[in-house]
């Protein structure tokens, strides 16, 4: 799984126009689409978090894998990787003005087109239209809020002890600090690290990804 090296997203919708003072007086109903004014707000509305206390990364970690065994398995750019439980959690912080690893953080319209295509691709596993069984499923996606906890420092710890981190250690984000959370079924070794042995192998891999009903056979002979 990539953090995301030097990659870029599309921007997500842009914000709508403020309602009227008329409107405005009159009694509050849930939150609509014509309120959302902000890519952030956009964001959360993705996430179902838009009237609720956003969780701090640990929080939301630990409750999504039922789990507090915390170990960091990789790294990018923009964030970190980690496994709890049997979930694979991918974490960026966002929306700060802190330069990270010699970075500028994602904004929430950078993530949000992210957000959107990793529930759309979990979501074809249960398709009965289109169906692909083979993405990773996403089990959650959250934005957190606050500083590291000393259990992921810990994990983030052990790791440059171990393989050497490229990253700068996440201790300095402040308890204002927002982050997008994604929380993964563990799919084994990343590609990226995959040695692929030879050329039918390779093709394997693209038919488990794409699903395409096509005979394998075919596909080596052509």
């Amino acid at each position: 799984m990539s953090c995301g090296r030097r990659s870029s997203f599309a921007p997500g919708p842009v914000g709508l126009s403020r309602r009227s003072s008329i409107l405005s007086r009159a009694p509050v109903k849930p939150v609509v689409e014509e309120a959302l004014e902000t890519p952030l707000d956009f964001l959360l509305k993705e996430c179902d978090q838009l009237t609720k206390k956003l969780p701090t990364l640990t929080e939301m970690i630990t409750e999504a894998a039922a789990d507090t065994s915390i170990k960091k398995i990789g790294e990018g750019t923009f964030g970190e990787a980690y496994k709890c439980g049997e979930m694979v959690f991918k974490v960026m912080p966002i929306e700060g003005d802190l330069i990270v690893n010699d970075e500028e953080q994602k904004r929430a319209s950078d993530v949000h087109a992210e957000a959107v295509i990793a529930q759309r691709l979990s979501d074809l596993a249960e398709s009965d239209v289109q169906m692909c069984p083979n993405f990773v499923k996403t089990h959650r996606i959250s934005v957190c809020k606050g500083s590291y906890g000393a259990s992921l420092l810990s994990a983030w710890d052990h790791f440059h002890d171990t393989r050497t981190s490229e990253n700068d250690r996440p201790s300095e984000f402040t308890d204002d600090q927002l982050y997008i959370a994604f929380a993964f079924e563990n799919g084994g070794e990343d590609l990226e690290g995959f040695d692929i042995q030879g050329y039918e192998e390779a093709c394997s891999l693209l038919l488990q990804v794409s699903d395409i009903e096509i005979p394998y056979a075919s596909i080596v002979r052509s």
